[in-house]
């Protein structure tokens, strides 16, 4: 019995904060939260603005500028990454290009170093056709003649075109009439 007479006190002291604490504490915030709304003040957000500015609570609310601003710097975030692929995207471009054109250098070289090697090649090749034409010039014209012939013919037409002309001239009279009509046109087409 005694246990129930206590059970019946905490009840009742339960139901009396309940009754004459909570329910009034509710129907004042209640009331408050009605004429604030319709005197045109939205108490969500002014709470939330006060809740922001006091150091204990501020770490629970969320102010809606540090929202947007934590907004904006993603969207900033997400632009710095898009932008930082696409620089190294542009940087791979660069590398192949670069290598592209170390290889295009490299082929520029060796077609210098082929036409030198040409050019070289051309002037020895003149050099020994002007000796040539220089010996062929002081032997009798009927010899010249007959080592012309048996010489290879594009060499011969070269030897013919650096002689001076009276002296070719004697060469090809020494000539049989058929050589000298091939070596005529020969020396023709080469001019």
């Amino acid at each position: 019995m005694a246990t129930l007479k206590q059970e019946a006190k905490q009840t009742n002291k339960f139901q009396w904060i309940f009754f004459a604490v909570i329910i009034p504490i509710l129907f004042a915030i209640t009331l408050a939260l009605v004429i604030s709304t319709v005197a045109g003040i939205n108490p969500f957000q002014k709470a939330q603005e006060i809740g922001s500015q006091l150091p204990i609570i501020s770490s629970f609310v969320t102010d809606p500028e540090e929202e947007e601003n934590e907004k904006e710097i993603a969207g900033y975030e997400a632009k710095i990454n898009d932008q930082e692929a696409s620089i190294a995207n542009l940087e791979a471009e660069i590398s192949a290009k670069d290598e592209e054109i170390e290889n295009l250098q490299e082929q520029i070289t060796r077609y210098e170093q082929s036409i030198k090697s040409l050019e070289e090649q051309s002037l020895k090749e003149d050099e020994a056709i002007s000796k040539l034409s220089t010996s062929f010039s002081e032997m009798e014209a009927t010899n010249a003649a007959d080592i012309l012939v048996d010489m290879n013919h594009e060499l011969a037409v070269k030897v013919l075109i650096d002689m001076p002309g009276d002296i070719r001239g004697e060469v090809l009279a020494a000539m049989d009439s058929e050589e000298a009509a091939i070596f005529s046109n020969a020396l023709y087409q080469n001019n």
